[in-house]
């Protein structure tokens, strides 16, 4: 059916629709897709849902979780 591509970025390349990958230093545990101008769009838990926020703001928060890489799917 159908082929997926994906492609490695520099956060500083990233564009909007990119995923960004975090970890915990052992596996990769949360995943948020990138909307733009600093904001990520992710599932956060179940007592808060899908929620929007900056990046800052959730690495920040979410401080045993750092971004391992940024993926763009065509």
């Amino acid at each position: 059916c159908c082929s997926v591509h994906a492609s490695a970025f520099l956060f500083q390349d990233i564009m909007p629709g990119d995923v960004l990958v975090y970890s915990n230093g052992y596996s990769y545990d949360h995943v948020a897709l990138y909307l733009g101008k600093g904001m990520l769009m992710h599932a956060l838990n179940s007592k808060y849902g899908t929620i929007i926020q900056s990046v800052q703001y959730y690495e920040s928060w979410d401080s045993k979780n750092h971004l391992t890489m940024v993926r763009r799917y065509f």
